[in-house]
């Protein structure tokens, strides 16, 4: 269903120093700057380890077991590789991206363009073939927090009933690391560029940075008509979150629980504690799956392979779920699929009724909107040797883990009227 309607819209890209209006497809397209990290609460490696081998041993009736324990992960760039987190927000496939002004060009000697035109940024004319000036993004994602699991079953030394209770304490942080090599030398906008005015308008921005920054310039007078921006945002200290990660709870039977193995198959559902996404900085700390509920299977089992004459012994352990997350209502920005990626950045001017309202900023004010999304399936299995000597153990194993993107749709009716460059 519809959920906002943003009426009597017109929106003409403002390609402003081209001063031309071509007609052109405004479908929306998602952007590929959105990043869903791995939740605190999925981490079935985790939680392979707070489990013990030998917690129903010594009841033969009602078993129970808590544990917590701190955990730490991060991620990291990978110098400008297509597959680093720093590429991400990037349209341009790296983590980097020149700075220019895209309309100069000629026939004899062509001038490359830009990935950024700082015109569209609010930086103004820039002089022709200045592609010395760069940005670069190098973000650093963390999550830490406390893991807290109850588990408790029917019988200690046979098939039963069987539950585990989960929910971590998490705070997750951005650190975005934008740097400029160099600052730019833009033109003022001219007259008639940025507002109806006779007169010269002050550049919104002077770097970058400081476009990125958005609203951090919006007392700024003498702009003309252009406003700054309030999503896609680039905070260049850092971004953190402290929130409950999802809450899951997993029911289900021990169909082989002994003294030396155990297989337990339930079903498990997650329910959201953590914040979503808002569509205000490129990427957002979230903690948990961002507002979806999660509904699926899980197994787990342990096998005593051997056992030596000193009580050491050598366990195979595994641990699996798999996760339908439902649909749940989320921020997204998005491009225009006839002008690519990075177009959620355009300036656009407003107009109604042929009629220019005094109206000008980037288009991303206005495609950052209320969507709804689902995740077919998250899958998450651990595999796990466990070698116990006495009070000292180690285990050997491995994590994989899969999430696909089931669909992310658009909930609001966007443009009214046709969209003109």
């Amino acid at each position: 269903m519809v959920s906002k309607t943003i009426k009597n819209l017109c929106v003409g890209i403002a390609l402003l120093a081209q001063l031309q209006k071509l007609s052109a497809d405004a479908t929306l397209a998602t952007s590929k700057g959105f990043l869903q990290p791995r939740p605190s609460s999925g981490n079935i490696a985790r939680e392979m380890m707070m489990e013990s081998n030998d917690q129903h041993k010594s009841s033969g009736s009602w078993f129970g077991e808590f544990s917590a324990t701190a955990f730490y992960q991060r991620y990291w760039t990978q110098g400008g590789q297509e597959n680093g987190l720093g590429a991400f927000p990037f349209w341009s496939g790296t983590n980097t991206m020149t700075i220019g002004d895209n309309l100069q060009s000629s026939t004899s000697s062509p001038i490359a363009l830009a990935d950024i035109d700082a015109y569209q940024f609010g930086l103004g004319p820039v002089s022709p073939g200045e592609f010395a000036a760069t940005i670069t993004l190098n973000p650093i994602f963390y999550q830490a927090g406390a893991d807290f699991m109850l588990i408790f079953g029917s019988s200690g030394i046979e098939s039963g009933f069987y539950t585990k209770v989960k929910v971590p304490l998490a705070i997750a942080e951005v650190t975005y690391q934008l740097t400029e090599n160099r600052p730019l030398t833009p033109e003022v906008y001219a007259a008639g560029e940025l507002s109806i005015s006779s007169s010269a308008v002050t550049n919104p921005a002077t770097t970058m940075s400081e476009a990125f920054a958005g609203f951090k310039y919006e007392q700024l007078a003498g702009n003309g008509d252009y406003t700054p921006m309030y999503f896609g945002l680039i905070n260049n200290v850092s971004t953190t979150v402290i929130r409950l990660a999802d809450f899951e709870l997993t029911a289900g039977y021990n169909c082989i629980f002994d003294e030396k193995n155990s297989v337990t198959i339930a079903a498990r559902m997650s329910a959201p504690s953590g914040n979503k996404a808002e569509g205000t900085y490129m990427i957002e700390p979230i903690v948990g799956r961002g507002g979806n509920y999660g509904l699926g299977g899980y197994a787990a089992g342990h096998f005593h392979l051997w056992q030596g004459a000193h009580n050491d012994t050598l366990v195979f352990k595994f641990m699996a779920d798999a996760l339908h997350l439902f649909t749940t209502n989320t921020m997204r920005s998005y491009d225009l699929q006839s002008a690519g990626q990075g177009s959620r950045y355009l300036l656009v001017a407003n107009y109604l009724d042929g009629a220019y309202q005094s109206e000008i900023q980037n288009l991303i004010n206005y495609t950052t909107l209320e969507s709804n999304s689902s995740f077919g399936a998250e899958v998450d299995i651990a595999l796990a040797f466990n070698y116990t000597c006495g009070h000292a153990w180690l285990i050997l194993g491995m994590n994989f883990m899969a999430v696909q993107l089931k669909h992310s749709k658009l909930l609001v009716s966007f443009l009214t009227r046709p969209m003109q460059f």
